[in-house]
């Protein structure tokens, strides 16, 4: 016996209904009679019953017109209507497809015949809920798709903006614009040798968040405690404080494309870092060419000005020797070892001058090399 089912039995006769009712409760636990239209779609108005044998001669409401009342009811389909009536002309089964109905049996009939039938409509209400179960997960299952694809489309866009950024808090600044278009509350923190950043949703995050992030960082690549979930990498982390765990198709995508953004944003990291490197080299290089040419420019100066005090001092010696030599009464012989004397320092002085303008020519050399370098 099918105890799921309710048939409704609506007839004028009280002799139709007897024997309907003693063909169904053989084989249905929810047989229910109605004796007119309008008492059939009061009951409909309760609850819907799974079949309805309507009778198309009745008074007041017909059976074709209470199956078109009975549709405006069941706007999903959930009813099958078949009637039942003395008339079975091609004429009557046209007007009983118009108003809605899944079958006709025409009277007389024996038991069997409309058991099978109505064997045969509950099969095809079976048929009809299995389809609309697929059509149901295809759509959802199609949305699903348009959503990844969707969401994968802003990842690759929001990736490749990052790969051009050259700024920390302008990487953080795009990470934030996916993360809100996700409607995810979250937290980033950037850390490299030399500087630090820990922002929530692209301002100032709490002491206690940077300090958790800090502590979290040494954990698992992926380490969730109640509603939040931190993912981890080399020189950023990540803190989501309300991932959608009710939304398990939602959770599940971002568990995957997480990761993925965390590495794009730890390598964008990795290349500023080497860029800002690469500047503060050439900063340094430049302040160093610039000290140097101040010593070089400086350091001839020098030797410049210990060129021409030499050369000062050696003519007034000289000057001084050839006026004092033939008032000391010394021999030939002493005169020319002294004069002869004076003209080697002076061309050792001579020669430690040429020495320092080389050194001077090196060092522009250097600078030029540096320059190069550069």
């Amino acid at each position: 016996m099918n105890n799921s089912k309710r048939i409704l039995v609506v007839d004028d006769e009280p002799l139709n209904r007897e024997i309907m009712i003693e063909f169904l409760c053989d084989e249905f636990s929810q047989v229910e009679v109605a004796v007119s239209g309008e008492q059939c779609l009061n009951i409909c108005r309760k609850e819907l019953p799974d079949i309805i044998l309507l009778d198309v001669n009745m008074p007041g409401l017909d059976g074709y017109q209470t199956c078109l009342q009975l549709k405006e009811l069941d706007d999903e389909n959930k009813t099958s209507v078949i009637f039942v009536s003395a008339h079975g002309q091609a004429e009557d089964r046209i007007e009983g497809y118009k108003a809605g109905a899944v079958d006709y049996l025409v009277k007389p009939f024996e038991p069997e015949e409309l058991l099978q039938i109505i064997n045969r409509t509950l099969a095809y209400q079976d048929d009809v809920s299995d389809l609309r179960s697929s059509v149901a997960n295809s759509n959802k299952v199609a949305f699903s798709a348009m959503t990844v694809s969707s969401e994968l489309g802003e990842i690759i866009r929001i990736m490749e903006e990052m790969f051009l950024v050259t700024g920390y808090e302008e990487l953080a600044e795009n990470y934030f614009e996916w993360s809100q278009s996700m409607e995810l509350n979250s937290c980033i923190r950037i850390k490299t040798d030399n500087f630090e950043l820990c922002l929530a949703n692209n301002v100032s995050s709490t002491p206690i968040e940077r300090e958790l992030m800090e502590l979290l960082a040494s954990k698992e690549r992926i380490f969730s405690f109640d509603s939040r979930t931190q993912f981890n990498a080399a020189r950023v982390q990540i803190l989501v404080k309300n991932m959608p765990k009710d939304d398990e198709a939602k959770y599940g995508r971002l568990i995957d494309t997480l990761p993925v953004i965390l590495t794009g944003i730890d390598k964008c990291i990795t290349r500023i870092y080497e860029l800002n490197l690469k500047e503060q080299q050439q900063k340094n290089i430049h302040e160093t060419i610039a000290e140097i040419r101040t010593i070089s420019s400086h350091t001839s100066r020098t030797f410049e000005e210990m060129q021409n005090d030499i050369l000062t001092v050696f003519n007034e010696f000289q000057s001084s020797l050839d006026w004092e030599i033939p008032r000391m009464g010394l021999e030939d012989d002493q005169e020319k070892l002294i004069m002869k004397l004076a003209d080697d320092c002076l061309g050792k002085s001579h020669k430690a001058t040429d020495i320092g303008c080389g050194i001077r020519a090196d060092l522009d050399k250097i600078i030029l090399l540096l320059q190069d370098i550069s």
